[in-house]
């Protein structure tokens, strides 16, 4: 940690935040407690990126690290997770409406949304809304770019919170499934394997829509079969 605070190079910042990232994610959290406070880091990294210019990596890095506390502690950081997750829905918001968006940036804000999310999930239905329209967003294939990594973030990230959208989908559940199978038959096997879970998935919901509460009608459910 000391690197990473003490280090104005990117490089030395990204590379000390995986490290710390590792020995969280894989040690036990007792074990993680005797060697850290996650109260104080939560404080820290939220500073670094409202209070310091961090590169798009090392922002995304943080990003994650951010969803990976709140996934591991829980409760214990249950005062902090208003804040980071209405910051992350932000950037992600900014990110994708920006002329330059920040790859890097957006793939470690999702992914800490993501695992955040796992723990508990705090947006408001408004916020909830304009996430999935953001995510839907992000999965679009873009033509002649090969940085896969924001649109498999984006399916993992509606795979595995499909059940947050459940209100939702039913007003987009014909454009989604179309999303889908054009993403089912990609050039990348990762983005081909994911969209293939997230259809399931979403084929679930839509089913149960029309079967339990008739959020799905039939003539379009005809028109997704």
């Amino acid at each position: 940690m000391r690197s990473f605070l003490g280090d104005a190079n990117s490089l030395v910042k990204e590379s000390a935040l995986q490290l710390l990232l590792r020995i969280i994610d894989h040690y036990h959290i007792d074990e993680v407690n005797k060697i850290m406070v996650p109260k104080e880091l939560m404080n820290r990294l939220l500073d670094e990126i409202k209070l310091k210019r961090p590169a798009a990596s090392v922002k995304g890095t943080i990003w994650n690290a951010v969803g990976i506390l709140h996934k591991k502690f829980g409760a214990d950081l249950q005062e902090f997770l208003v804040e980071s997750q209405d910051q992350m829905y932000r950037e992600l918001k900014d990110q994708l409406e920006s002329k330059k968006p920040e790859f890097r940036t957006i793939i470690g804000v999702i992914k800490g949304l993501s695992l955040s999310l796992e723990h508990e999930c705090s947006l408001t239905e408004e916020e909830l809304e304009g996430l999935f329209i953001r995510v839907k967003t992000a999965m679009q294939p873009i033509p002649d770019v090969r940085q896969k990594g924001v649109q498999k973030q984006s399916i993992k990230l509606f795979t595995t919170h499909v059940e947050l959208f459940k209100k939702i989908i039913p007003r987009h559940s014909e454009q989604m499934v179309k999303l889908t199978l054009q993403l089912c038959v990609d050039i990348d096997i990762n983005v081909r394997d994911a969209a293939n879970d997230m259809l399931g998935r979403l084929m679930q919901l839509i089913s149960d829509g029309l079967i339990n509460d008739n959020s799905i009608h039939k003539d379009i459910f005809r028109k997704i079969i």
